[in-house]
């Protein structure tokens, strides 16, 4: 049909293959966001670690209080309240398990 396209059907357009250059700027563009998107992973990966160790430090740093107290309450490390056989006269659960939240990752 060698006629030329009436201004509608030139609105509309066909769709045409990017060229190189913007194809290669839609990579670049691409590539910088997966990099930006590693450096937040890693970020994050940081701060995890960090943050499992905190956790670790303040739990090590409660038990060291708590035998502290209870070495001045004089409860012979069960804290009051204890029986002879370890249990508590306070709660049902057996010993130790009442703090097991307490433990850090990767411990139990």
């Amino acid at each position: 049909d060698g006629a030329a396209p009436t201004r509608a059907q030139a609105a509309v357009g066909t769709p045409r293959a990017p060229s190189s250059a913007s194809a290669s700027a839609a990579a670049a563009d691409t590539l910088g966001s997966l990099h930006e998107r590693g450096r937040q992973l890693e970020h994050l990966a940081d701060r995890t670690t960090q943050m499992h160790s905190e956790a670790a430090q303040l739990y090590n740093l409660a038990r060291q209080i708590r035998r502290e107290s209870e070495a001045r309450a004089g409860g012979g490390g069960r804290g009051a309240g204890s029986g002879a056989d370890g249990s508590s006269s306070t709660t049902s659960t057996p010993a130790g398990t009442a703090r097991s939240w307490m433990r850090p990752f990767g411990q139990s």
